[in-house]
């Protein structure tokens, strides 16, 4: 439906399903970031389908599993209101998606409330606050700034969407998404994160502009630098029983020598482990450089 092509579509659908990060930590680390895709997908085909109910229900589930969907509130906001200006129903279908996302806020939160716990429920939002200000002065300001980022990405893809025509709705919707997921990913780095942010980059690679390939390649391969050298190394311990094709113990000594040798201050898991957090920030900020208006854009070869 979106690209025209069936090959196109199985490309996508290859993308993701052998999407190294999407395997290792929804089939091995058994982290749900891929839930939190699916319902921004989901949310993306009710919305481009007119059913703003069942979208805004889904955003507030998306939103209480991980809060990342909760910048792009303001594309979805600028894509109804774009969509249907001309026939006077935005209004009342922004309605219509809050009342949804009320809806859904109470059913999931009712027996938390009934119990008195609504507060302490927070704390996956308060807690990231409170590690933030109590830690030393250069890395709160640090965590700010970033934190400033994913809030400006936030209201400038929102801004870029209300400016969006018509005629263009659809894809500037993806387009802004991508942006406002993608400033989303600096408020707190983590590979499982990117997760939430792949689908969108890979319909925009796919439909719209093919450079986007190298921010998929190097977020991969960042966020499978930082997650195999944090003590990963040891899952061949399964590989080692089961085929003999590595033993046992160099397994373990490639683990020790992860944790004992130094490159300068860091220890060797330290430095794989920013390394690969800095070719992960390369392919987000490649995503913003190519959605910048202007020149920089332009030049990059196709």
């Amino acid at each position: 439906e979106l690209t025209g092509s069936d090959r196109k579509a199985l490309g996508a659908a290859a993308l993701w399903l052998l999407c190294p990060v999407a395997v290792f930590m929804s089939g091995i680390q058994a982290q749900f970031d891929g839930i939190s895709a699916l319902l921004v997908l989901l949310i993306i085909i009710l919305l481009r389908r007119d059913h703003c109910f069942l979208s805004g229900m889904l955003l507030t589930s998306a939103i209480l599993l991980k809060f990342f969907p909760a910048f792009a509130i303001f594309v979805l906001i600028g894509y109804v209101y774009v969509k249907h200006r001309d026939d006077g129903t935005a209004i009342r279908r922004l309605v219509t998606a809050a009342i949804g996302m009320a809806v859904m806020f109470l059913v999931l939160y009712m027996p938390t409330i009934a119990g008195g716990e609504f507060m302490d429920s927070l704390f996956f939002m308060t807690g990231r606050v409170e590690t933030q200000t109590s830690s030393g002065a250069l890395y709160t300001i640090g965590s700010w700034l970033l934190i400033a980022i994913g809030l400006a990405g936030m209201f400038w893809s929102g801004y870029r969407m209300f400016r969006t025509g018509k005629e263009n709705a659809d894809s500037g919707l993806f387009s802004n998404m991508l942006v406002s997921l993608t400033c989303a990913m600096f408020v707190s780095i983590m590979p499982q994160y990117i997760l939430v942010v792949m689908p969108v980059l890979i319909i925009v690679m796919l439909t719209s502009d093919g450079r986007m390939r190298l921010a998929w390649i190097l977020m991969c391969a960042g966020a499978m630098v930082t997650v195999i050298a944090s003590n990963n190394i040891m899952l061949l311990d399964t590989l080692s029983a089961f085929t003999g094709l590595v033993s046992a113990d160099w397994i373990v000594d490639v683990a020790y020598a992860l944790e004992s040798v130094t490159i300068g201050p860091w220890t060797l898991v330290t430095f794989l482990g920013a390394l690969g957090i800095v070719i992960e920030c390369l392919g987000l900020l490649f995503i913003l450089i190519l959605n910048l208006e202007g020149p920089i854009g332009a030049k990059l070869p196709r």
